[in-house]
């Protein structure tokens, strides 16, 4: 009877970089998933567990035996295979011999096509506890790293040395040594408390042991003491994004947390800076005034073993921090010596690309295609105003010393310096904003001026490396023109920009000599965003085959968003089935016979009553499809309509009549519907049918 275990595996090394912890953990469960499908090992929920210094996983009720393997491997046709008197002949027995079997393991089974020679292998599992001896060597071989290194003689290659393997079934070491390490039921606690071995003897003694030995293995329950921790002793609100509790979280194997002090004039720096020198550089929490929501002069640290020698301890975080602070306001004091005007001019001399120009270039083209958009939109003349005072500076803080550190808060810094030296508040947001969304799930501008200047920006870019052929492949995007495309989506519809792609796509183009008399190269730039728009919305939950039918339509994208989920909507009734069934059959006619363009239809040759009955069902509802005010799901049901005209038309009317005019004349009806609709509506051939 097969009796079911848990499991312990765990590799020990030095300090693994914090961001390799957790996709370690993912892709080591990943691993086991596989190590036990390909030794046919059942088993039950598993979890995983990291620390700096160790990769652990656990693994409910795996059973102690492998499943029973049986292959079948088909060979020739029976008649080939049986003597005279119905015995197995030597072509059979050379089949068995081929495949590593014997006369014993043919069967003769009926198939489809008659009745052939199988051989049927039968393999018994073997002991679980043998198979897991690979375990460790599986894993540690296929664990990926950014940056892998060889320690010693070692062939093997780890993210940093690794020091010994853990590995325990049904409370009972496996002996499953590799590369050299030594492996056993024993782990090491932290290093603050001694190096000495730990004998474990089952999953909670693990636990539990290594807790005493300051481990707290289950990273999970330690960010959670790291959070409270930070959150008890500041005096405000410390600043916890998740990706920093998690940087720190696999910092430390057993964290203490302490507070710590820097000079009170260092917060008259951007707050920004602050948290920059104090989150990146140190990883530290800052902690903010919850009533003012400025900087207070502390942070928290979350070490690695408890404050012995406090006062020292602390001193030298406060020393390394203030030398970080020292810097950025030195660079904060300088720059503001030169006005953002006159670091602007300076722009003339950095290079954007080398084919587009210096940034100074680039801005000015922004400033015109910002007075295009906003007359486009209908925007505010304030608006469009402040966009184009904030496009001739968008860029000047890059000529600043405080960038050139932190690249990062690029524009940020630019808003400071335009309101310490007196500008406008909303030139300065629209500095700051243009920038947005920085990634994919970063916010938005919040202004009109700042949305039009993102917009700009980003088109600005997308067109001008795609003027000089720096377009993005399925592997290689350099630039981020992917990234940027994407912001200028998302701010198209949450402002509602009543832009298609077409209209941004000449706007810009027309600023870039290279690509604006170039139609093939606009059509690349379009399709571009398509294939962006597609996939955003694809990722945002709608089917694939909806945006695939809206891609030929020009539209704003607040009415694609509402003719997907019009589509949506009906798309599995019986009436949107009935209509689509008669539009594929109008495309595919079309797909095979185009009509002579500009020609009008002449309803002096409708030969039948269905030719009349569905020229009057379209001209009844191509008003509603071309109407800008009505809604996608009124199209639709304007669309609707033509269903039963369009089955009676193909029951009673042959298309492709032996009159050349009237068959020319038929054509051209059809393809004035089936090009209504696409421009419109959508393509609902490619609706994916049930």
């Amino acid at each position: 009877m097969t009796e079911k275990h848990d499991l312990l595996l765990e590799i020990g090394c030095e300090e693994i970089p914090a961001g390799y912890v957790a996709p370690a953990l993912k892709r080591m469960e990943e691993l086991f998933a596989e190590f036990c499908e390909k030794n046919r090992v059942s088993r039950g929920a598993t979890k995983t567990f990291g620390t700096p210094r160790r990769l652990a996983l656990t693994a409910e009720a795996v059973a102690d035996r492998q499943d029973d393997m049986v292959t079948e491997i088909k060979g020739p046709p029976s008649k080939a295979a049986l003597a005279p008197d119905g015995s197995f002949n030597e072509a059979a027995a050379k089949f068995a011999e081929s495949r590593g079997g014997s006369l014993k393991q043919l069967e003769i089974r009926p198939t489809d096509r008659g009745d052939y020679l199988f051989i049927v292998k039968k393999e018994k599992g073997g002991k679980t506890a043998a198979a897991l001896a690979e375990l460790p060597k599986f894993i540690f071989e296929r664990l990926a790293f950014p940056k892998s290194m060889r320690w010693d003689v070692r062939p093997a290659r780890f993210a940093r040395p690794a020091r010994w393997i853990l590995l325990l079934y049904a409370n009972k070491p496996v002996r499953a040594g590799f590369n050299g390490l030594p492996c056993g039921p024993f782990t090491y606690g932290n290093r603050w408390h001694g190096l000495k071995k730990i004998k474990v003897s089952s999953i909670p003694d693990y636990f539990e042991k290594l807790e005493a030995a300051g481990v707290i293995a289950d990273h999970r329950r330690r960010r959670e003491m790291i959070r409270k921790a930070a959150t008890g002793l500041a005096r405000g609100n410390p600043y916890m994004p998740d990706e920093l509790l998690d940087e720190v979280n696999f910092l430390v194997e057993y964290p203490y947390a302490a507070i710590g002090t820097f000079p009170v004039e260092f917060t008259e720096l951007p707050p920004e800076v602050l948290i920059i020198c104090i989150k990146k550089n140190q990883r530290y929490f800052p902690v903010s005034d919850p009533a003012t929501g400025r900087m207070l002069p502390e942070f928290v640290v979350a070490m690695n073993a408890p404050l012995t020698e406090s006062k020292k301890v602390i001193e030298g975080y406060e020393r390394v921090l203030n030398s970080r602070l020292k810097d950025a306001k030195f660079f904060y004091d300088e720059d503001l010596k030169t006005s953002m005007k006159d670091r602007a001019e300076s722009l003339k001399r950095i290079t954007f690309q080398d084919k587009l120009g210096s940034l100074w270039d680039k801005q000015e083209r922004v400033k015109g295609l910002v007075q295009d958009l906003g007359a486009g939109w209908g925007a505010a003349a304030a608006d469009v105003r402040t966009a184009v005072e904030a496009a001739s500076l968008m860029k000047a803080d890059l000529a600043s010393q405080m960038v050139f550190e932190y690249t990062e808060i690029q524009g940020t810094v630019g808003k400071y310096y335009i309101l310490a030296e007196g500008g406008r508040t909303e030139v300065a947001q629209a500095v700051e904003e243009h920038y947005m969304p920085r990634f994919a799930d970063d916010a938005l501008a919040a202004s009109a001026a700042g949305a039009l200047l993102a917009v700009a920006d980003k088109m600005d870019t997308v067109t001008g490396y795609f003027s000089v052929g720096l377009i993005p492949t399925g592997s290689a995007d350099p630039y981020q023109l992917r990234r940027a495309a994407l912001g200028v989506i998302r701010t198209l519809e949450a402002f509602n920009m009543p832009f298609t792609f077409e209209d941004l796509a000449r706007m810009s183009a027309g600023r870039h000599g290279e690509i604006a008399g170039d139609e093939n190269s606009r059509r690349k730039l379009v399709d571009f965003f398509e294939e962006r728009y597609r996939n955003y919305m694809v990722a945002s939950g709608y089917p694939h085959d909806v945006m695939e039918a809206l891609a030929a339509r020009k539209a704003p994208l607040a009415k694609k968003r509402e003719a997907a989920d019009a589509i949506v909507e009906v798309k599995d009734t019986e009436e949107f089935r009935d209509f689509r069934e008669v539009f594929t059959r109008i495309s595919n006619i079309m797909s095979k016979s185009k009509p002579s363009v500009g020609k009008g239809v002449n309803p002096d040759l409708f030969q039948a009553d269905e030719e009349r009955t569905l020229r009057e069902a379209w001209l009844k509802a191509k008003p509603a499809l071309e109407d800008p005010n009505s809604t996608e799901s009124g199209k639709l049901r304007a669309m609707f309509a033509l269903a039963a005209p369009g089955a009676a038309f193909f029951d009673k009317v042959l298309v492709m009549d032996k009159d050349e005019n009237v068959r020319e004349n038929r054509g051209v009806m059809l393809f004035e519907v089936l090009t209504g609709i696409i421009e419109n509506s959508a393509d609902f051939k490619l609706i994916v049918k049930k």
